[in-house]
């Protein structure tokens, strides 16, 4: 099967052209190299979504850089240089595919970075630099649109909604590799089965901190989120819980973001580059 994630460094590194490995998908399937599916989204992700942000990218720089549409502010936690800082096992396996090979796959960077960072309330920007400086397909015309406007809701110039996920979606999808191959059957695969805390449970010092991070981010923004039509059902999820449940998911919420740790002995330069 194609994957557009092979291709990104040596296209972003500009030793391959877009249409060059565009047409190159085409011919594999008019051999019936690769199905028809596997071509398309090929194409589409080389043509379409990455010429797109290019084009965002020119659109809304400057602004781009500090756009932060939720107001998050919270510095990096440490765990983004030393995964085995976090006892989250998906972030520390997902952070030390980076560490370790200056790379890992849309999941990770989207659905568990991503999520954890806009649930925290990490700053946009920050996130942006560890990003462009950590990954080795990362330049800012790329990476910047894809953390601040897709992972992070920074803004909503070309996004609906933020991408958010409870610990359902992370064990559901536990299967993934750091090479991404894919969910698998067996349910007990994947960084869930070897973490110290309970996918299951929603508050308390041993449930995931992402089921009470899902529900607070949602009660913190509810005003603004039930304004958009696909997150409204999604909010109202919210009145099932009692207000002693909706306390005890803040509090859970709370301990676990001021149980992080910054640091603050790094800095970025982005027209260095």
């Amino acid at each position: 099967m194609l994957n557009s994630n092979t291709y990104s460094t040596p296209l972003n590194l500009g030793l391959l052209r877009p249409d060059e490995v565009a047409r190159a998908a085409v011919e594999a399937y008019e051999r019936g190299a690769v199905s028809l599916a596997s071509a398309e989204g090929f194409v589409r992700q080389v043509i379409g979504w990455r010429e797109f942000i290019r084009g965002v990218y020119w659109k809304l720089m400057p602004g781009l850089r500090t756009a932060n549409l939720l107001e998050a502010h919270r510095p990096l936690p440490d765990f983004f240089w030393n995964p085995e800082a976090t006892d989250l096992q998906c972030l520390r396996e997902a952070v030390g595919s980076v560490r370790e090979t200056a790379y890992t796959h849309h999941i990770n960077r989207l659905m568990i970075i991503g999520n954890y960072a806009t649930m925290t309330g990490l700053d946009p920007r920050a996130v942006s630099h560890w990003f462009w400086a950590a990954f080795a397909d990362a330049y800012e015309w790329v990476e910047l649109p894809n953390v601040v406007g897709m992972a992070l809701f920074g803004t909503d110039a070309f996004t609906t909604r933020p991408y958010l996920a409870s610990a359902a979606y992370v064990k559901r999808m536990s299967g993934l590799s750091a090479k991404g191959r894919g969910p698998v059957a067996a349910k007990n695969e994947g960084p869930c089965a070897r973490c110290r805390f309970d996918p299951d449970q929603r508050t308390g010092p041993d449930a995931c901190p992402l089921n009470a991070l899902y529900w607070n981010f949602l009660d913190q923004h509810r005003a603004r989120l039930e304004r958009n039509v696909r997150m409204r059902p999604i909010v109202r999820g919210l009145d099932r819980y009692s207000a002693d449940e909706l306390a005890a998911i803040r509090r859970t919420a709370r301990d676990h973001v001021n149980g992080l740790r910054s640091t603050t002995d790094w800095a970025f330069d982005e027209d260095a580059g």
